[in-house]
């Protein structure tokens, strides 16, 4: 069946052109077509355009094996094109998840890799920190142990001339004298320390203040009024005397009623201190007055 469009020849029960595509009607399919050179309109039998004298085809079986040819052909083709970005899909997809799956793995690697070096990183301080622990530790026994071997710096042992001031609570003062608390530590035998309280004397003391910390033994002291023996029988004596000390401690010592000699009177123990308060506890009556007297006080 000749197409009104092209004038190619079909197969009778063609329902489209194989050449142009154009639908194919029977009703009045060979009264005209257009040639497809120039587009004139022709007779439907007619061999050759009216116009332009084409020749128009008149083998349709030869024309339709062509085609049936080209279409049996197209088939494979397609198949083959399809088969071709299948493969091409599946190829592109395994190697996007294969490109996926190693890259998540070389993350995996990297990742498990920086746990471990930060892993190492931590214990490396942790066991610095452990060693310098353990090295304070050490050192601050070290020195606790020298501190424990040293023995204690002493302080220097007391003299004369380490005493910068003496006290006392009373002083006797009589018409042309007053029997001082210096005099207790001039040298001189022959002068006294008298209190000048009422009675006997007791409760009242005599301080020694030194210029730093020094260590003191004891003391030599010569008590009564040693001038000579009618002075000293005719006033009190101290028979025991209170020695405190600047760390709170205290001791009492008992003296002999000897006359015009020294006494020595050894501490307990050797004290670290910064002063001596001598206090008289109790006393020997005089025979004339009630004033107790000592004439002098050695530290060593």
């Amino acid at each position: 069946m000749r197409c009104l469009h092209c004038g190619f020849e079909n197969e009778t029960d063609a329902l489209f052109c194989e050449r142009c595509g154009n639908p194919i009607t029977n009703s009045g399919q060979n009264s005209f077509f257009f040639c497809p050179e120039c587009g004139t309109k022709n007779e439907g039998d007619a061999l050759f355009c009216e116009e332009c004298g084409i020749k128009f085809s008149h083998e349709p079986v030869k024309q339709t094996q062509t085609q049936k040819k080209r279409r049996s052909l197209a088939v494979p083709a397609v198949l083959a094109l399809i088969i071709i970005c299948v493969c091409v899909g599946a190829g592109a997809f395994f190697i996007h998840n294969k490109g996926e799956s190693e890259r998540s793995e070389m993350i995996r690697t990297v990742e498990k890799a920086e746990k471990q070096e930060k892993k190492a990183e931590d214990e490396k301080a942790q066991k610095k920190q452990d060693t310098e622990r353990i090295e304070e530790q050490e050192e601050k026994e070290t020195e606790t142990e020298k501190e424990e071997t040293q023995e204690p710096v002493q302080a220097p042992v007391i003299t004369m001339q380490n005493i910068s001031a003496v006290h006392a609570t009373s002083e006797l003062a009589e018409a042309n004298m007053v029997h001082s608390a210096s005099r207790i530590m001039d040298g001189d035998k022959n002068t006294a320390w008298v209190e000048g309280a009422d009675g006997q004397g007791y409760g009242q003391s005599v301080r020694f203040e030194f210029n730093n910390v020094y260590l003191v033994n004891g003391i030599k002291i010569r008590a009564g009024y040693q001038k000579n023996d009618d002075i000293y029988y005719k006033n009190s004596r101290p028979k025991e005397i209170c020695a405190e000390y600047s760390d709170g401690t205290s001791e009492v010592f008992k003296l002999e009623d000897i006359g015009q000699n020294e006494q020595v009177l050894t501490f307990s123990r050797p004290v670290e201190t910064n002063m001596v308060n001598l206090t008289i506890e109790s006393v020997y009556p005089g025979e004339k007055y009630e004033d107790t007297c000592i004439s002098e006080v050695i530290f060593f």
